[in-house]
C-alpha cells in the first residue's frame, strides 16, 4: 500500500487520468491507491425489485452460451468432473479438446493451409465443395491435373516446387480437421487476405489516381491501455533532431545521426537508439539516467551552425488538444457472436468517442447488446450506427444513448506541458596564445 501511495505521489498525471475514467477519485486528503476496472458487474439497483431477484431458487438454471469463453467456469468444473484414473487399470482414458472434432479410421485428417487465399482442404478430394474445378497439382481454376502443365503447389506453406504430401518444412503451420458425414468445409480457421500481388512489381513512383470525393479527414480514438504510458514514459528521455534547415539536402541516415551524438562526447554512438520521424526528423533514445538536456546542451556549436536543431521529445509537437465533457453510455445492438468481445466493441466506438469501460449485462445468457462508456466532446459525434466489418461480411451494429453526465473529465495538470525549447549556442571564443619570448 505505501508503495502504491509513492506511485502516485511521484506520477500525478499518468494515474490520476486513468483514475479520472475510471474510478470516482476522493478528495487529496483522502486519495487512496484504487484499483482501475474496464469492466463492472451489472448494478444490482438496476434490476427490476432491486436484490430480491438475486436469490438462488430464481437464478436461471440453463448454463449460458458465452462467446470467446475457451476456458470452463467453477461451476462447469463441479458439474462434469473429469473422469478419474486408476493406476492399476490397464485402460488408458484420453480426453480430446472440446474444440477438436471427433476423428476415427472411417473419417481421415486433414488440414486448412493458412497461406492459401482461398479456403482449401488438403489432401484434396472430389469430395470437397471448394475443389470443384480446381486442379490438385496446382491449385488453380480452369482445368484438371490431367491437362496440367503448372509446377506443383505446396499446400502447407503456398510455394510452388512440390505438393504438401511431399514437404520437408518443418516450420510450417496448419490447421487440421476431420471430415464430417456431410463433407462441408467447417470455418476452422480462416484465412486473412494476402496482398502478395501488391509486392510482386515495384513501387510506383507517383501515387494512383484517386476518386473525388475522399474524405479529408476521419478520427480515430486510440484506446491507452499500459503499454501506451510505458512508451510514453520512454519517450521521455528522448531527443529529436530537425534537420530541415541544412543547406545540403541529401539522405540522411541513423548512421549519420549517430556520428553527431558522438561528437557530444557525452557517450558513445552505440549506447543510443535511432530512429527516422516525419518532416526530415530523428529520434534518438537516450539510455536510461541521461537527462535529454545533457545530450542536448553538449551538442558542438558547429552541428546548430549548419542548420541543426536539437530539441527534448514533446507530444504536443504536430498535436492539438481536447476537451471531452460529456461520459456516454451506450447500447450497441445486433453484435454477432463470434464478434462479441471486448476488442471488437472499442475498435467500434473508437469512431466517435474513447472507450472508458463496459457494463456486463442483466444476465449472462443476454447477448443481445452490449453497454459500454465512452467519452465525446459532442452528442453529434456519437453515431445511429456502425458497421463492423469482418473479411468479407459486415454486420450493422445500432448505437443508442442510454444515459449521459456533463462535466470537465481532466485538469489543466492532466495535459501535457510544452517541453523546454533549445536555441543555438553562443560561438566559442578561441583563446589567443600568448606570445612566447
Amino acid at each position: 500500500m505505501e508503495k502504491g501511495k509513492a506511485i502516485l505521489e511521484n506520477n500525478p498525471t499518468k494515474l490520476r487520468v486513468r483514475i479520472d475514467t475510471n474510478t470516482t477519485v476522493s478528495p487529496p486528503n483522502q486519495q487512496e491507491w484504487q484499483v482501475v476496472r474496464r469492466k463492472r458487474r451489472y448494478p444490482d439497483h438496476w434490476r427490476p425489485g432491486g436484490l430480491a431477484l438475486l436469490q438462488a431458487d430464481q437464478l436461471p438454471r440453463t448454463q449460458p452460451y458465452v462467446p470467446f469463453q475457451t476456458k470452463p467456469t467453477y461451476a462447469q468444473i463441479l458439474a462434469n468432473p473429469s473422469p478419474a484414473v486408476h493406476p492399476t487399470s490397464s485402460t488408458t482414458h484420453s480426453t480430446t479438446p472440446p474444440t477438436s472434432p471427433p476423428t476415427s479410421p472411417h473419417s481421415p485428417t486433414y488440414y486448412l493451409s493458412p497461406h492459401s487465399p482461398t479456403p482449401l482442404r488438403f489432401p484434396p478430394s472430389a469430395k470437397f465443395s471448394e475443389w470443384k474445378g480446381r486442379c490438385f497439382r496446382c491449385c488453380r481454376t480452369g482445368h484438371s491435373i490431367a491437362t496440367c502443365r503448372n509446377p506443383p503447389k505446396c499446400g502447407r506453406y503456398w510455394k510452388s516446387g512440390h505438393t504438401g504430401s511431399r514437404c520437408r518444412s518443418e516450420n510450417t503451420k496448419q490447421v487440421t480437421l476431420s471430415a464430417g458425414s456431410s463433407g462441408e468445409l467447417r470455418w476452422v480457421q480462416g484465412t486473412e487476405l494476402g496482398f502478395d500481388e501488391l509486392l510482386a512489381e515495384p513501387k510506383p513512383l507517383n501515387p494512383p489516381p484517386m476518386p473525388e470525393g475522399r474524405p479529408q479527414m476521419l478520427t480515430c480514438f486510440v484506446d491507452r491501455d499500459p503499454q501506451f504510458y510505458h512508451e510514453m514514459n520512454r519517450l521521455h528521455n528522448a531527443v529529436v533532431v530537425h534537420t530541415a534547415g541544412l543547406a545540403v539536402n541529401f539522405d540522411l541516415s541513423v548512421d549519420k545521426v549517430a556520428e553527431w551524438v558522438a561528437e557530444s562526447k557525452i557517450l558513445p554512438a552505440t549506447d543510443v537508439t535511432i530512429a527516422a520521424l516525419t518532416k526530415k526528423r530523428f529520434l534518438i533514445m537516450l539510455p536510461p539516467g541521461l537527462a535529454p538536456e545533457v545530450l542536448i546542451q553538449a551538442i558542438p556549436y558547429e552541428l546548430w551552425e549548419e542548420g541543426l536543431s536539437f530539441q527534448k521529445w514533446d507530444p504536443l509537437e504536430d498535436a492539438a488538444t481536447i476537451r471531452p465533457e460529456f461520459k456516454t453510455m451506450v447500447e450497441l445492438s445486433g453484435i454477432p457472436p463470434h464478434m462479441y468481445r471486448e476488442k471488437a466493441v472499442i475498435n467500434a466506438v473508437s469512431t466517435f468517442g474513447t472507450y472508458l469501460g463496459t457494463v456486463a449485462q442483466p444476465s449472462p445468457a443476454n447477448i443481445s447488446s452490449w453497454t459500454a462508456v465512452v467519452a465525446t466532446e459532442s452528442f453529434v459525434d456519437i453515431s445511429c450506427s456502425v458497421m463492423m466489418v469482418a473479411g468479407p461480411i459486415k454486420y450493422p451494429v445500432q448505437v443508442c444513448p442510454v444515459k449521459w453526465k456533463k462535466g470537465p473529465m481532466f485538469r489543466e495538470e492532466d495535459f501535457p506541458q510544452p517541453q523546454q525549447k533549445f536555441s543555438k549556442p553562443p560561438k566559442p571564443v578561441k583563446q589567443k596564445m600568448a606570445p612566447q619570448v
